[in-house]
């Protein structure tokens, strides 16, 4: 593996439903560590690494994964082009099949609006709270008001989409009467 990866194994299993192991992508070490170790308090397996390559790799290699954890703002991501949600776009093509969860960590609020277009992606905001972390990967999404508002966006977004087409409807109508 060309990045550095960093395996910790759960001590105990105080994290209900239970999660299996989550690859981490984080090109910062220590906020790599710092997650791996809160993963590991809770119960719950991770390996970290550093880049896209790496989870590519690793994803290759096991189907132990149950989760994808990854920040926005990934350095060296496809010649310094791409992001944490391109990077889950990727893991999507390149394994189709697999039931994975998928979170985004950004400390960029924006970041948060990108997930409610983008799909069925968590948002946990930077600095990560364990218990935020935990409760999305154990529920899948959290109560949280990002999460709320990328729920009001999807909202948004599926009216507007129903606005446009109800508009372009009537546009051909005329059309073709005209």
């Amino acid at each position: 593996m060309s990045g550095q990866v960093l395996a910790f194994e759960a001590l105990s299993t105080g994290c209900e439903p239970h999660v299996g192991t989550v690859l981490v992508v984080e090109d910062d070490d220590v906020h790599g560590e710092e997650i791996a170790e809160a993963l590991s308090a809770a119960g719950v397996s991770s390996i970290v690494v550093s880049g896209f390559e790496d989870a590519v790799e690793l994803l290759q290699l096991s189907n132990e994964f149950t989760a994808v954890v990854t920040d926005f703002y990934l350095q060296g991501f496809g010649n310094g082009r791409g992001n944490g949600l391109d990077l889950i776009d990727s893991i999507g093509r390149k394994f189709p099949g697999r039931d994975l969860k998928c979170i985004i960590m950004s400390g960029d609020p924006d970041v948060a609006a990108d997930c409610a277009l983008f799909g069925p992606v968590s948002f946990v905001p930077k600095p990560v709270h364990p218990e935020r972390l935990i409760a999305s990967l154990a529920n899948g999404s959290e109560k949280t008001p990002e999460n709320e508002t990328i729920a009001r966006l999807e909202r948004t977004v599926r009216h507007q989409n129903t606005v446009i087409a109800r508009l372009s409807e009537r546009l051909l109508e005329l059309s073709v009467t005209a």
